[in-house]
């Protein structure tokens, strides 16, 4: 096979759908969520060439723009329900995301609430291709064989949100990519029979979702959305930061495949709208008068109670990050272990929280 490039599984939409018969129809589904992630020419994994799986959709998306001519704009979202084990370090991810881009500086906004409803005020505030990703961290699932995000209610209870919620609010103002950083938001229930949580919302509108097909650990999901963000704002396509992604969280497990670091590097999934895309920016010496906003100083809203909520108090480390603008959504989910032979120790799991 050639050195990298993308392997486009193709995902017949309704119109394709019609042309074949049912049994055609049902192994067109379950092929295209096979592991391909997982390919190996007999000496190593075909992800380590920079072979990316992407599964192609009909969509009712808009074509994507130009590069933009400006930093990278980031909206980040974290959900931490009341009572939901374990709480995921997302202020260790938002901080990893602005380490990983220091030297690429991108403009970055942070949904503080955790609840759907407050992220469709935040994207109704801007305008239309203000963000170039949406990145969503928390807990996926799968309930009854359909997939849901983990989300908050206006009080920080748990609720959760299915895709068309989730694309709701956004209306027609998708960012570019949508990162769902949550367990199981790449899985296809029912042997690829029913959509994963990134499909439906390509099939919403999305131009390209990235999720988790099965548990991952939550050190994996910070890890690669430090590498993923990097890469994208150096002016690298989706495809070509997916690739280095992979890449790195595979490196990472081979030279220490004895522990649970990046043991789920296969787990990360994209699916979208178009077989290319371009960059969503040009890279920094090419840009002409684009500087990253400042991000103004954090508020600390506080409930009735007067108690901090978690998740203002947990970003008011990063005041001086700059301001950036949503153009991918990501997804990150909790990793599983197929093969028990495996699985790591009780010890090292219970080290290693899961999303």
């Amino acid at each position: 096979m050639a050195e990298g490039g993308p392997l486009f599984l193709n995902l017949a939409g309704p119109a394709e759908a019609q042309a074949l018969n049912p049994a055609t129809r049902t192994t067109v589904r379950q092929l295209a969520h096979l592991p391909w992630e997982l390919l190996h020419d007999g000496t190593q994994f075909l992800a380590a060439h920079g072979v990316v799986p992407v599964r192609v959709m009909t969509s009712r998306a808009a074509a994507a723009d130009k590069p933009a001519n400006r930093p990278l704009r980031l909206l980040f979202m974290a959900t931490s329900p009341e009572d939901v084990q374990p709480v995921l370090d997302f202020e260790r991810e938002e901080s990893a995301i602005l380490e990983a881009t220091a030297k690429q500086p991108i403009d970055l906004v942070v949904e503080e609430s955790g609840s759907v409803g407050q992220l469709e005020n935040v994207v109704d505030s801007f305008g239309r291709g203000e963000f170039d990703v949406f990145h969503l961290t928390g807990h996926g699932t799968i309930e009854n064989g359909a997939p849901y995000f983990l989300v908050e209610d206006d009080f920080g209870r748990p609720a959760t949100a299915t895709a068309t919620q989730l694309a709701k609010a956004f209306g027609n103002r998708w960012p570019d990519l949508v990162f769902l950083s949550g367990c199981h938001t790449g899985q296809a229930p029912d042997r690829g029979m029913v959509p994963s949580m990134a499909h439906a919302m390509v099939e919403a509108g999305a131009r390209a979702v990235l999720g988790w097909a099965r548990p991952v650990y939550d050190t994996t999901g910070i890890i690669a959305a430090g590498k993923l963000y990097h890469s994208l704002a150096t002016g690298d396509s989706t495809l070509e930061a997916i690739a280095d992604t992979r890449r790195e969280m595979l490196e990472s497990y081979l030279a220490q495949p004895m522990f649970v670091t990046c043991s789920d590097w296969h787990l990360l999934r994209i699916y979208q709208s178009a077989a290319e895309a371009p960059p969503l920016v040009l890279p920094l010496k090419m840009r002409k008068g684009a500087k990253p906003k400042p991000r103004p100083a954090e508020t600390e809203f506080l409930d009735a109670e007067g108690k901090v909520k978690v998740a203002a108090a947990a970003r008011s480390s990063a005041v001086s990050a700059p301001w950036p603008t949503p153009a991918i959504i990501t997804a990150c989910s909790c990793t599983a272990w197929g093969d028990p032979a495996r699985a790591p120790s009780r010890r090292a799991c219970a080290a290693a929280m899961k999303r």
